[in-house]
């Protein structure tokens, strides 16, 4: 975290299986420059994509329930000097969670904090609701006065908007034409907001998901052809192991159509199938691999329902006989505009865009033997 702009701690209270959920307001924002202040939001902010917690990536609802904080949240980027802005989408906030939380009878409160800060040149606005009890003492007025280190354990759950990603999202949304239809068919891309909470308790906090107007997901298919291109990335990008990312790349495709009908892709299974392709000494390369796929930049959540259409294409044909052999993607191979050719007719196969190592190394041997 560079800077924190704005924060402010609003407590819900509500006991699981009571419908009676009241709120209880600060009076004011807090102080950003107060080192107590400082160190709950960085730690708040640095629990986003940690192992050990479910990150789910989304929008704002476009129809149905939207409620009143995609609003709020607009007017907050509108306003030169927001903290009157920041102070009534923190309210307005609440109430929508008070709303929710009584619908939801296993659902309990927590303190709530807002935060709007900027990291690596990008603008955030955090909302995380903390347990009441083992993680922060709060004065009176609702400030900070001890913190204990702050773990999934202490954490209900959290929403993050990238406000500079949103506003590019509302930026194309003001288009007119067939632009804004092609990208109206992709806003499943638009994934400017994540969810985070502790694993098993994804029912419970849907109300919190509700209150804030958003819905979850990127479809299965975008992620599962977002995973493979990620993990060619991050293996690429490892001078050590670069060498193996076609193999890297096979292991997690063979991992994912292992998987029974129904079952989800989990991360933790992904980065283990990639490390079975390469040497033992080297796995730990492999270490940050699970990190890189769920962060802002990858977007790809702990788990997700696999898309068997989008995986096809990388699956492997494999031909093999005693003096040759050959594997493929099925992706390359088409009857026209291919890079292998197939003629169903003839039942064969030609090669359209050798490597030049290759066509070098044929020619040499054809040129030895007087065919060239």
């Amino acid at each position: 975290m560079d800077a924190l702009k704005s924060a402010v701690i609003h407590s819900l209270e509500k006991d699981a299986h009571d419908a009676m959920t009241t709120v209880r307001h600060a009076r004011g924002a807090l102080d950003v420059t107060d080192k107590m202040v400082m160190q709950l939001a960085r730690q708040l902010a640095d629990l986003v994509g940690k192992d050990g917690n479910a990150v789910l990536w989304g929008q704002f609802a476009a129809a149905n329930r939207e409620g009143n904080f995609p609003g709020a949240v607009r007017t907050l980027m509108s306003e030169e000097f927001a903290t009157s802005a920041f102070m009534d989408l923190s309210v307005a906030t609440m109430e929508e969670l008070r709303e929710q939380a009584e619908k939801k009878s296993g659902a309990t409160g927590g303190h709530i904090f807002f935060g709007q800060y900027r990291t690596n040149g990008s603008e955030f606005l955090l909302v995380a609701m903390i347990k009441q009890k083992g993680a922060i003492t709060l004065s009176e007025d609702l400030r900070p006065t001890e913190i204990k280190e702050i773990d999934m354990s202490k954490l209900h759950q959290a929403a993050r908007i990238n406000l500079a990603r949103y506003g590019e999202h509302l930026s194309e949304g003001s288009d007119d034409g067939e632009a804004t239809q092609d990208r109206a068919e992709n806003s499943e891309e638009k994934t400017y907001l994540c969810f985070v909470n502790r694993r098993g308790r994804e029912e419970v906090a849907d109300y919190f998901v509700d209150a804030l107007g958003c819905v979850k997901g990127t479809s299965s298919s975008q992620l599962t052809l977002k995973l493979l291109k990620s993990v060619k990335q991050y293996v690429r990008d490892l001078p050590e192991i670069a060498g193996a990312h076609t193999e890297i790349k096979q292991g997690v495709v063979d991992y994912m159509q292992s998987l029974e009908e129904g079952q989800n892709v989990k991360l933790d299974e992904v980065v283990q199938a990639a490390k079975a392709k390469v040497h033992p000494t080297q796995a730990q390369l492999l270490d940050g691999l699970k990190e890189f796929l769920n962060s802002d930049q990858c977007q790809i959540p702990d788990e997700f329902p696999l898309s068997r259409q989008a995986l096809k294409p990388h699956i492997r044909i494999n031909a093999k006989k005693p003096n040759w052999g050959l594997w493929f993607e099925t992706g390359i191979v088409g009857t026209a505009d291919s890079e292998f050719l197939y003629d169903v007719v003839q039942k064969r196969l030609t090669l359209t865009d050798l490597p030049p190592d290759t066509i070098g190394s044929i020619e040499a041997a054809l040129r030895a033997r007087g065919q060239l």
